[in-house]
């Protein structure tokens, strides 16, 4: 049974709720008191009537004798409140993170394009160039004259195939535009 001291009366006994919230205070209503002031405790509070209520100044010392019992709210709440804001945090960097990284996808996706796109005209360049027609008509502005399949045998020394003689006199190139350039200079 707890006691709560009430200013002028002494200790009173908390009165104590049985089943259905009935009052079952056993006891006097009333401890450390003298004798005589036992007739003025109110009836109800003994015999089962309604439960002792202490004063408004007994409610808040037993409010702050109950809060000396119990941690503070106070850090735990900013605890809370500091995990909420780094979550929030972390959340928002995560995302400005993902954010980044979807920029610099698309660019190097756009790139990687180009350098495709790039490759393709210069593989095609490069057949065009590579291509027999192209060549024959290089070789002959330099002056040159088709190869005739002819082989050295050395063990038998002889030529095999069939020789062909080149041209004595060369063929003037004409001037490109890389001459007409270097004259300009």
């Amino acid at each position: 049974m707890s006691t709560t001291t009430v200013p002028g009366r002494g200790r009173v006994a908390a009165a104590r709720r049985g089943p259905g919230g009935t009052s079952t205070a056993g006891g006097p209503a009333r401890t450390g008191a003298p004798a005589a002031a036992a007739p003025r405790a109110r009836a109800g509070a003994v015999g089962g009537g309604s439960p002792v209520r202490p004063t408004p100044t007994a409610r808040a010392g037993a409010t702050a004798a109950a809060r000396q019992g119990r941690s503070p709210r106070a850090p735990f709440v900013l605890l809370v409140l500091a995990l909420l804001a780094g979550g929030l945090a972390t959340m928002l960097l995560l995302n400005t993170v993902l954010a980044q990284g979807a920029f610099v996808r698309a660019d190097l996706e756009k790139r990687s394009a180009e350098l495709a796109d790039r490759e393709q005209a210069l593989t095609q360049q490069l057949a065009r160039l590579a291509s027999p027609e192209r060549l024959a008509k290089e070789a002959d502005k330099l002056g040159l004259v088709p190869s005739c399949p002819a082989f050295l045998s050395i063990a038998q020394r002889k030529t095999l195939g069939q020789e062909c003689t080149a041209d004595a006199t060369p063929k003037p190139a004409a001037p490109g535009p890389s001459a007409a350039a270097g004259a300009a200079q």
